[in-house]
């Protein structure tokens, strides 16, 4: 069954990196398939997407960029089609905006 998620991140004035809470995946579903799409909703905003193969998140956890929805300012799309942990949204920087990550998880 699919599952959909939405991540949110706002800002008034951002000069240090801000992350929307990470998202758990089920890696375990047969084939681990993920398909997102980051909308700007308003303001000037630069933005990533970024992964974990940890098990647990914290503070310390080690998160990597999705290899092409990093650095971007605009409505972008992206998969993933191999096993994570979770899934965030990271707002680099903005004057001021809101950004928001839609997804869809298959497999069983």
């Amino acid at each position: 069954m699919p599952l959909r998620f939405t991540l949110n991140v706002q800002s008034a004035s951002t000069t240090a990196a801000t992350a929307s809470r990470a998202y758990i995946l089920n890696q375990f579903a047969a084939p681990m398939n993920v398909g997102f799409g980051v909308v700007r909703v308003s303001g000037d905003v630069n933005f990533r997407v970024q992964h974990t193969f940890e098990q647990s998140i914290s503070a310390a956890t080690t998160w990597f960029d999705h290899s092409s929805v990093s650095g971007k300012t605009a409505n972008i799309d992206g998969n993933y089609a191999f096993p994570i942990n979770a899934v965030r949204l990271q707002l680099v920087s903005a004057s001021a905006g809101q950004i928001e990550l839609n997804g869809w998880q298959t497999g069983n």
